[in-house]
């Protein structure tokens, strides 16, 4: 069995969505990112949202490159759960109006313990829970959602769903450690190092890797230096930004690649997506949020 650690993956806040409303010129859905409170899930690799829409709005949900999995509960009269598995690509998903939104950020090496399906199942797919989990406890989860008027009684009761069907022995200690290596220099370390850092071969890491999150060791590395770069960007938000400069403290071998990666990564150019800042889009907790209007996935 993997030793857990005490934390889990608290330095992988994950880099999750940019929410788009049908509510031009609003102030954006802002969504609250916290550590379970459930004991059962502390160490699980899980990390929880809540946000509240801007007068019970419809949403759209661009969930950027990552290698974490969400899960998102769309809470109103209609309760909605959907799954979001790690992507190399933005990836959209729309929403009904609702009251209120809480879900779980599963880090990587944590998805089959979480949900019960290994990450290679999950990868670049969003979709209903139904198709994951067997209908009672799907039909238990949304009625209990269904009861609660406000975002902290419903994180407890979707914390309560979680805890009740962990299976801690499935999870991966070795793709958490890893992913922790790439992020700290910024996905630059090469498959080699890692390997030899975390005392496997390349071959097994690799595996490990494809069944747990779906992404390569590479692919990984590229989302982990997106995200560094965006934490970059929102922290610039409001001075001059030096592409050139950026794109030679991450690793990109020019500005030109740079922007190539924000195009296929992203679906924007980083000049739109500073232009997006300008006009009051904000990067928190990782994620950007914005509040466009009916705004095309590109």
């Amino acid at each position: 069995m993997p030793q857990w650690p005490h934390d889990p993956a608290s330095d992988l806040t994950p880099l999750v969505c940019r929410i788009d409303t049908d509510h031009g010129g609003q102030t954006p859905l802002r969504l609250r990112i916290s550590r379970p409170t459930h004991p059962d899930l502390h160490g699980a690799g899980v990390h929880m949202f809540s946000g509240l829409p801007h007068k019970n709005q419809a949403l759209a949900v661009r969930w950027l490159p990552d290698c974490s999995v969400g899960l998102l509960a769309c809470c109103g009269a209609a309760t909605r759960v959907v799954v979001v598995g790690a992507r190399a690509r933005a990836l959209m998903t729309s929403l009904p109006s609702c009251r209120f939104i809480v879900g779980a950020f599963i880090h990587p090496g944590f998805c089959q313990s979480v949900l019960g399906q290994a990450g290679d199942v999950l990868f670049e797919q969003a979709q209903a829970l139904e198709a994951l989990w067997d209908g009672p406890r799907v039909t238990r989860l949304v009625h209990e959602l269904s009861q609660h008027q406000d975002t902290d009684g419903a994180l407890m009761a979707l914390e309560q769903v979680l805890a009740e069907g962990l299976t801690r022995e499935t999870a991966c200690s070795l793709v958490t450690d890893a992913c922790r290596l790439i992020e700290a220099d910024n996905g630059q370390t090469a498959l080699p190092a890692i390997a030899a850092r975390l005392g496997c071969s390349e071959r097994h890491l690799r595996r490990e890797f494809r069944h747990h999150t779906g992404h390569s060791v590479k692919g990984i590395a590229r989302c982990l230096r997106l995200r560094a770069v965006l934490s970059a960007i929102a922290e610039l938000e409001h001075e001059a930004l030096g592409w050139r400069d950026l794109a030679a403290e991450y690793g990109f071998s020019d500005q030109s690649h740079l922007i190539a990666e924000f195009r296929q990564m992203l679906g924007i150019t980083p000049s739109a997506l500073a232009a997006a800042l300008k006009l009051g889009a904000t990067i928190q907790s990782g994620m950007l949020i914005t509040a466009e209007t009916n705004q095309q996935t590109a």
